[in-house]
Order: C-alpha cells, then sequence, then structure tokens
C-alpha cells in the first residue's frame, strides 16, 4: 500500500479513479505520504504546453516528495522533466526515454468481459476498423496484399470516422475486434496504440509493428512471446502465420486477455505501480 497525498478531486471527476479505488491507494497527508498524486490527468496537449505544465505542477508541489503526473499526449518527443516529477506518458519512444518517464497504458477503454474464443478458423484472420493515417498504411497493405491471410479491414478517411460517439460507429468497431483473431493496433499520430490494450481485453491477439515503443512492464510480462511484434511490416505477418500454424493463437487469445486482467484491468494497474514505485523510490 502507498500512502498517497493529493489536492481534492472534483465532484464526478473519475478519470484518476484506477488509482483512488486501488486496493494500494491509502490517502495520507503530505507531510506522511510517501508520493503526491496530481490531481488531474493531463489530457492532450502539445509539447511546449506540456512543458510549461510539468513545470508549473514541479514548482506547485515544495516537499520531498515525488510527484505522480500522468500524461495522455500524442508528442513523442524529449520532455525536461522536473527532478521531483514521475511522469507516466501514453506516447513516448524508447530509445529517447527519460529516467523519470515511465510509458503509461491506455486504461479508460476496454472490455469487461473477453469475447468467446475463436477456435475454429481455417486461415488467419485478421482485423482492423479505423484511420488509413501515413503511419499505419505499409502495414496494412502488407496485410491486405497477402493471399494467406483474410484481411477483414474498414478503413476511414475520418478519425472515428467523423464520429466518435455514433453508435453504428462503435459497434462496427466492436464487431471487427470480435469478429477475428487477429487486430493489427499500429501507432496513431502519437506513438502508442489504445487499440492494442482494448484488444488484450477482448481476449484477441494484438498485431503490433514496433516503432521504437516501450510496453509497459516488459520486465515481468514476456511481450514477445504473448502478443504479436513485428520490426517490419513483413516480420508482423510472418509471426502471425507462425503463431495460427503453430496452433499457438488459441492459446495466445487465453493469454492476451489473462494479461490485461493481471495488468491493465482499472482495478490491478495500479498495484502493479505501486510495486514498481515502492522497490525504485522506497
Amino acid at each position: 500500500m502507498l500512502k498517497i497525498y493529493h489536492d481534492p478531486l472534483e465532484d464526478g471527476y473519475n478519470l484518476l479513479d484506477f488509482v483512488t479505488q486501488s486496493l494500494s491507494y491509502r490517502y495520507a497527508s503530505v507531510a506522511d505520504c510517501d508520493f503526491i498524486l496530481h490531481n488531474r490527468v493531463v489530457w492532450g496537449l502539445e509539447k511546449k504546453e506540456i512543458s510549461v505544465c510539468l513545470q508549473e505542477i514541479g514548482g506547485y508541489y515544495s516537499g520531498n516528495q515525488q510527484v505522480l503526473v500522468f500524461l495522455v499526449a500524442d508528442y513523442e518527443g524529449r520532455l525536461q522533466v522536473p527532478e521531483n516529477v514521475i511522469l507516466f506518458r501514453t506516447s513516448m519512444c524508447k530509445s529517447n526515454k527519460g529516467p523519470r518517464e515511465w510509458p503509461l497504458p491506455y486504461i479508460w477503454s476496454s472490455y469487461a468481459n473477453a469475447f468467446e474464443k475463436i477456435t475454429d478458423a481455417s486461415v488467419p484472420s485478421i482485423g482492423f476498423c479505423g484511420l488509413m493515417s501515413k503511419p499505419r498504411r505499409k502495414l496494412i497493405s502488407v496485410f491486405q496484399k497477402s493471399r494467406e491471410v483474410n484481411a477483414d479491414f474498414l478503413l476511414r478517411t475520418k478519425f472515428w470516422a467523423g464520429s466518435p460517439h455514433n453508435e453504428k460507429v462503435i459497434q462496427e468497431f466492436d464487431e471487427n475486434i470480435q469478429s477475428n483473431i487477429y487486430t493489427l493496433t499500429p501507432r496513431g499520430k502519437g506513438n502508442f496504440s489504445m487499440r492494442f490494450y482494448q484488444v488484450l481485453s477482448a481476449g484477441r491477439i494484438p498485431v503490433l509493428l514496433n516503432t521504437d515503443m516501450e510496453l509497459p512492464f516488459g520486465d515481468q510480462i514476456p511481450w514477445d512471446k504473448t502478443v504479436v511484434i513485428g520490426q517490419t511490416e513483413k516480420e508482423c505477418l510472418e509471426l502471425v502465420m507462425e503463431t495460427f500454424c503453430s496452433g499457438r493463437y488459441l492459446s495466445l487469445q487465453d493469454e492476451c486477455r489473462a494479461i490485461f486482467e493481471d495488468y491493465f484491468s482499472p482495478k490491478c494497474y495500479f498495484d502493479k505501480v505501486s510495486i514498481s514505485l515502492k522497490e525504485r523510490y522506497l
């Protein structure tokens, strides 16, 4: 358990429930706490705004405790992180990650239960429902051109088809994941994939092109043995074929859901983070 201080949370603000409803959280005074939690998720800012925000947060808290800051943004370059801030960020590059930066999984959208396991496929089915953006085009093209797989792609010209709250658009997204063993989970504008964690939660197998990403808990989760991660588009296709033809796709669906439940479900994520924080800072 961690003793955590934070300024009051606004009524109805639930983006930090994964911390405050965790069994590893105990509220404490600022004098007695292990860590301070910044009381809002920093969301959607660009580089200059992020930098200003981090400096303001670091200056606001003047004690000796480290301040936990959660950042959801697309900017992936270097940031100047104050010495008293531990920054969890969605978008980052492994090659230039700072010593006070941790990868943040997108845990605010997931399936409560896994979809029914697919066991009777004659060819590997690969789903993708989303924006055909530049970073994704080559990966999508490699699978579209392959005669070895069934590429079940619904390609959009706008983010969430220009209507992110449209029930039909959401249903098509969900059904595409449900109907396929594998789903392409490439990066978007930022160097991270929300879809990656959604697919894990569905009990389906993500296919990820490594774009200098750092996945969370890499010292604990054997990512290269659980999901499809290729260094090239061609390798992604080859690994899909290997896991399918060997029959490993059957067990991997269960393993993906188990990893989600143990590490990335709202009730468990901060428990895992708290263990790492204790080991490193306390």
